[in-house]
């Protein structure tokens, strides 16, 4: 039997006894269960780093589950039951309690339905329905979504590990230090303790998208290994699916990436090794036939503007609203646009954004983050100069994610919270920035 056969069934068994538990006794499992996963990760991913490794992880869990519980002790004074953050996840938390009972009272009710009559929230979606299913689980205990985050938020530490291990050389005290240092600039990076302290899909999207990287890049071949794909197609598209429940654009982003690094190990084979080109030159142009199918359906690049505009003017709302009065109608809009938007996924919030209690708690971050982005622009062009195909994979996405961030969040707050994905792979430019050799791995 496969491993992931046993986890299956073990997830199942674990959430069946979570069921008998009273509602505040919910989240204890979680707990155990999270430090015993954390623990033999850690041992796993790293001989030599294994304690470092855990001892980050731990502590960065407890401070997760520490401000977890203090801000879900003082939503109650707020009048929130359990949302402290007062915006998506009371929105969240609240559709699902609704739901919940519906469910309860053998009540179906259809999306429309509760969009209209349920949800507060602008946007229903899977999210809402996997909390639905925890409060039936956990007899509507509202802490125990907050305590899953919290989960997710220290496991991907140990998930970033193995990441930057398969991308900086290990071979030198530099690229050790290096792996250690990415994930504990991660792990206690401000604004993703909080996010995954509260009920918000920045944690689970940052976790699946972190592990859909350490597959991806584990199976990515220096050359066409037709094993290794076979591999990679039966992992990758469960991991997919997830995510594109969570939120969809970020698998698009994925998937592209995943042809445009595939694009290049055709470049390469086809450069030095013609006679295996074919194969793998096929696969790239079955993927790009794919892609432009969808393109096609929206019926032209104009339309597919459109569609951003329309996302675009979706959020631009509160004081913290970007360019209020931008308009893409068409593609030339669109380019002309491109160099702003790169400005303001890299640099927003600015400061004049704190006027709420959210911009003036991320100002100071903002602040460092100014200061360490020189060395994200030089770990940037480090990874250029190296052969490391499955390290562009790294190098796509972040670029490609950071790009459509400004043209698609029209709002600095919501800007500054969607950023926190993409934000693991950019301290992994910023510490092989501060290096003083190139620590990427060479193929």
């Amino acid at each position: 039997m496969h491993k992931p056969l046993y986890l299956a069934y073990l997830l199942v068994i674990f959430f069946a006894l979570i069921t008998l538990l009273p509602s505040y006794l919910a989240s204890l499992p979680i707990f155990a269960f999270t430090i015993a996963l954390g623990f033999y990760l850690s041992r796993r991913a790293s001989k030599d780093a294994a304690a470092t490794l855990f001892s980050i992880f731990l502590i960065s869990y407890l401070l997760r589950v520490v401000i977890a519980l203090i801000l879900y002790r003082l939503s109650f004074e707020r009048g929130l039951s359990g949302y402290f953050y007062g915006g998506d996840d009371f929105a969240y938390g609240d559709t699902a309690l609704r739901l919940a009972e519906a469910w309860r009272e053998g009540v179906f009710p259809y999306l429309k339905e509760i969009k209209r009559n349920m949800s507060l929230s602008s946007t229903m979606g899977f999210y809402q329905y996997y909390l639905a299913v925890l409060m039936i689980i956990s007899k509507d205990s509202t802490f125990l979504p907050i305590a899953i985050n919290c989960s997710l938020g220290a496991l991907s530490i140990v998930v970033l590990y193995s990441i930057t291990k398969r991308t900086f050389t290990q071979k030198s005290s530099f690229g050790k230090y290096s792996s250690l240092m990415t994930t504990g600039l991660f792990a206690f990076w401000p604004s993703l303790l909080l996010w995954s302290a509260l009920n918000l899909k920045e944690a689970p999207t940052t976790f699946f998208v972190l592990l859909i990287t350490a597959t991806a890049i584990k199976f990515f071949p220096t050359e066409f290994d037709s094993k290794k794909i076979i591999k990679c197609v039966l992992y990758l598209p469960i991991l997919l699916l997830i995510l594109h429940r969570l939120r969809g654009r970020i698998s698009f982003f994925v998937i592209l990436s995943i042809v445009m690094t595939y694009s290049t190990v055709a470049l390469k084979t086809l450069l030095i090794h013609r006679g295996k080109a074919v194969k793998i030159s096929l696969f790239v142009i079955a993927a790009v036939f794919i892609f432009l199918v969808a393109v096609i359906r929206l019926q032209s690049i104009d339309n597919a503007v459109e569609v951003l505009s329309i996302h675009r003017d979706f959020r631009a709302f509160g004081d913290s609203v970007i360019l209020p009065s931008l308009r893409l109608v068409t593609f030339g809009d669109l380019l002309r646009f491109l160099p702003t938007s790169v400005i303001i996924s890299f640099f927003y919030p600015l400061p004049w954004h704190g006027a709420s209690m959210a911009g003036l708690i991320a100002f100071p971050e903002m602040i460092l983050w100014y200061l360490l982005f020189p060395f994200f622009i030089r770990g940037l062009f480090l990874l250029l100069k190296t052969e490391r195909i499955s390290a562009y994979f790294i190098l796509f996405f972040t670029l490609m994610y950071f790009l459509c961030l400004g043209v698609l969040d029209a709002n600095a707050g919501t800007l500054f919270r969607h950023r926190a994905v993409i934000l693991p792979f950019a301290f992994l430019f910023i510490v092989a920035g501060m290096q003083k050799e190139n620590i990427f791995k060479e193929d």
